[in-house]
């Protein structure tokens, strides 16, 4: 069941709004149980940052090699986000699925199918217009787009991997 999938890598891009600002990048991200490794390159390998997350925890390593965490970490990935990025929940939803503990109205692909064409949760609404098939995991979103208010992320996915070694 992909609610249950606690170890993934996938890699690809990612394109934010936020307002009248927006930036893409590259995107590759590791998650080992609560454990994960977000990564984000800018154009041409300029600028980027890495975003590590446990829990509650947060620490944020800038390309200049800046780090900063807990409260500084959230406060500097915002500025330079432009929004708070939900990235507990974003775990579940870049797998397809609504994240536990919080009401979620969800609408699949086709019944009894298990894909979610949309979520809305947390303020959030989050479409999944594509799938691709992963060995060990079965289908898993190549395509997310999360919106709230003025902003929007939009991620491709274009390698999965799942399960693997802690």
């Amino acid at each position: 069941m992909l609610q249950e999938l606690s170890r993934f890598e996938l890699k690809g891009r990612i394109a934010v709004a936020a307002g009248e600002e927006g930036f893409s990048a590259g995107l590759r991200w590791r998650q080992r149980d609560a454990d994960a490794l977000i990564e984000l390159d800018g154009p041409f390998g300029v600028g980027g940052l890495r975003l590590r997350a446990s829990g509650e925890s947060l620490e944020l390593t800038t390309a200049r090699g800046e780090r900063l965490d807990g409260e500084a970490a959230r406060v500097e990935l915002e500025r330079r986000l432009g929004f708070a990025l939900p990235v507990t929940a974003l775990r579940y939803w870049v797998r397809g699925v609504p994240a536990p503990g919080a009401g979620a109205a969800a609408e699949q692909l086709e019944p009894g199918s298990g894909r979610l064409a949309a979520l809305e949760q947390a303020g959030w609404k989050v479409e999944f217009p594509a799938y691709v098939e992963v060995p060990v995991a079965g289908e898993l979103p190549r395509r997310m787009t999360a919106s709230r208010e003025s902003t929007r992320l939009r991620m491709v996915i274009d390698d999965w991997s799942a399960g693997g070694p802690p």
